[in-house]
Order: structure tokens, then sequence, then C-alpha cells
């Protein structure tokens, strides 16, 4: 392990005691994050996060941070590391990395310029803390226009690409502009709430932290309250077999058993279809097995960003008039151009909880469905 120190430690204006605070700090966080590339048990200890398996986030004595985001798709293996000292003592120029190791730590800015987004997921949360004004720029592909964010880098603005894109091949173009990658994999979760309280680590990215845990506290408290409501075991009442989504281009894309998905349909009251699959992401399946698995589900609950209808979908593919729910008029459609779905579930799970609880249940006991926001029945 080796520790380099780039041109704010020779900054004219700096006085002396500042200097050797973060001379001092930046040793010491390169001793606590153990050589950038492993993890100490001390940090373990100190790890603020209760639900989310694939973020590691403590908090700094001096009001700083540091954070470290698991990678989901190779297990035991680290996807980055982010260190922030706090207002007062900073750690260098926007994208510095603080040690050399397997895994170099980005030092964050000690206040955000401005980020760019790759997901309207991330901009509704950014909405909710009050920090729209920071957000520069908006693209949901994999390659950024480099070209503008150059121009707002020259500026002296934008701190932070935040992309949940795997290993996209833009990181070092985006990083090279002095911006500072951050990966994300809160999708990747295996819980509604584990995915929600990476919030409490973009709030810290932004300086709105304590905003952030307020809201997330409000949230885990709504939802464990509706969950603890509904059945859980099989010795209780049946739960309404539920099946999602349609094919697409002959590949049917299902939640995997092990994802929030799958956690949220069994927190509603509902047995998800494939929940036994361990898979924390998504199932590609062909329409014979999702047939073979969901033909006598009791519901069917689709989102997708065009109309529908029983009428269409028997025009598409007149398998779909086989499955249970079709011939029992039991689909419930969202369209997701005029909901806010996506972002709703990301941050406020509780909310399609209660909806998703409300339709297993009228249909479970035959009854008429009530108010709803984002689903309708066919």
């Amino acid at each position: 392990m080796y520790m380099h120190f780039r041109s704010f430690v020779s900054a004219p204006s700096l006085p002396i005691p500042a200097l050797c605070r973060r001379l001092i700090l930046l040793a010491v966080l390169c001793l606590l994050l153990s050589g950038c590339g492993s993890r100490t048990s001390s940090q373990r200890n100190a790890n603020i996060m209760e639900y989310a398996e694939f973020l590691l986030l403590s908090d700094l004595p001096d009001g700083g941070f540091s954070a470290t985001v698991l990678n989901p798709w190779k297990d035991g293996e680290v996807l980055a590391e982010y260190a922030f000292a706090g207002a007062d003592v900073g750690l260098g120029s926007d994208g510095d990395s603080l040690c050399a190791g397997t895994h170099a730590v980005s030092a964050l800015p000690a206040s955000a310029s401005g980020v760019f987004l790759t997901s309207t997921v991330h901009q509704a949360l950014l909405h909710e803390l009050g920090a729209d004004s920071l957000i520069l720029g908006y693209s949901d592909a994999p390659e950024p226009n480099l070209e503008q964010m150059a121009l707002l880098r020259s500026q002296g603005l934008g701190s932070y690409w935040v992309s949940p894109f795997e290993g996209a091949s833009s990181f070092p173009k985006i990083s090279a502009l002095g911006l500072t990658v951050i990966q994300c994999a809160d999708y990747m979760e295996s819980s509604p709430l584990a995915r929600a309280e990476w919030m409490r680590f973009y709030g810290r990215l932004l300086g709105r932290g304590a905003e952030a845990d307020s809201l997330f506290r409000q949230v885990e408290k709504a939802y464990t309250s509706l969950a603890d409501a509904y059945p859980k075991t099989e010795e209780q009442e049946r739960k309404p077999l539920l099946m999602g989504e349609l094919p697409y281009r002959g590949t049917w894309y299902v939640s995997g058993g092990n994802s929030y998905m799958a956690r949220l349909y069994g927190d509603a009251g509902a047995e998800y279809a494939f929940s036994e699959d361990s898979s924390p992401g998504s199932l590609a399946l062909s329409i014979e097995q999702v047939y073979a698995s969901c033909k006598d589900a009791d519901l069917w609950l689709i989102k997708t960003n065009r109309p529908c209808s029983y009428e269409g979908l028997a025009a598409d593919n007149q398998i779909f008039t086989q499955f249970a729910p079709w011939r029992n008029k039991q689909i419930y459609f969202c369209n997701t151009s005029e909901k806010a779905y996506f972002e709703t579930v990301a941050w406020h799970p509780e909310l399609i909880l209660a909806e998703l609880a409300e339709i297993i249940s009228a249909c479970r006991d035959s009854r008429p469905l009530g108010d709803t926001e984002f689903f309708y029945p066919l």
C-alpha cells in the first residue's frame, strides 16, 4: 500500500493547521479502508446500512462518510469505494484517488456542483430531496454526451455521473473529465427496503444526508407496518398465485425469486409464481416456460409503456387467452408512460405495497377493487 498526494497538498493559500488536518485525515482514511481493496472488521461494524446487501456506508467523526459498493454480479468483489472527508476538511480535487491498490478510493468533493444522471429513478429522488438545481443533464444511454459534459466541466460544474450500467466502456472517458463515476447497484437488492435505503448514500453525496435519513425512516415505518398486516405462512389463508409482465421478442423477462419485486409481491400477500428461484435480478424465459408455471395463476400484473387490452393480448398471441387470469378477467395494468411507477417503487415501495395488497386481497375475496393510483383492471 502506498499513498500519493496531489496538487492540493502544496496549495499556497492553505493554512498550515488545515494542511496538517488534511494530511492526517488522508492517512487515517487510507488505513481505515485497508489499502483500498479490503475492509477491516472495524469498518463492517461501522456500517450504518440495515437492509442493503450491496452497499456499506460509514459516517466519519468529522461529518464525512465512506462507502463501498459491492458487486452483485460477482460474489465477493467490490465495484467501487468512495470517501468524503466533510465540509471542513476536503480531500482534494474531484475524482482524485486517495490511494493505490486493488480499488482506488475516490475522493469526493466538499460540495456537489452538479450531477449527470442516467435514470429518471434517481432524478425523482433528487427532486424529493430538494436537489433539482444540481441536475446538469440526463441520458439513459451508456455512452453520454461527452462534449456537453466537458463544456460544463470547463465552467467548473459537475461532480458526479450516476450510472446503473455495469462496467460501462464510458467510465474511463468520464473519469478523465474530472467527474466521479458513482456506480449504483440499488436495483439488484433483494428487498424493497434494501433498495430504498440507498437514498441514504445518495443524500450524503448531495449534502442532504439528514433529509435522506429522515425520509427513509418514514418509508421504513410505513412499509413494515403494512407488510406485517398480510399473511406470510402457508398455515394462513391461501395466497393468490401472481404472475407478471409480457414477453418481448419471444423472451419473457420476469423478476427473479430473490429480487426486490418478488419480496414485494410476498409482502403484499401473494404467492409469486417464481418464488422458488434464487435469482436477484430478472429471468429470461420462453413463453412455454412461463405458461407451464403460470397457466393457473389467480392474477396477472402487466407493466408496459403502451396501451393494453384483452383483445390486444389475444391478437398478439393466442396463448395469452389460455392463461386463467385472461379467462377470469383478473389482469391488472400499469401504463408506465403515464404513471411514475419505477420512480415510486424505488424510493416509496410502501405506496406500491399498499396498492398491490389491495389488488391481491380484492382478487382473493372476489370483491370490487378499491381506489388505485398505478394499476387498474383491464
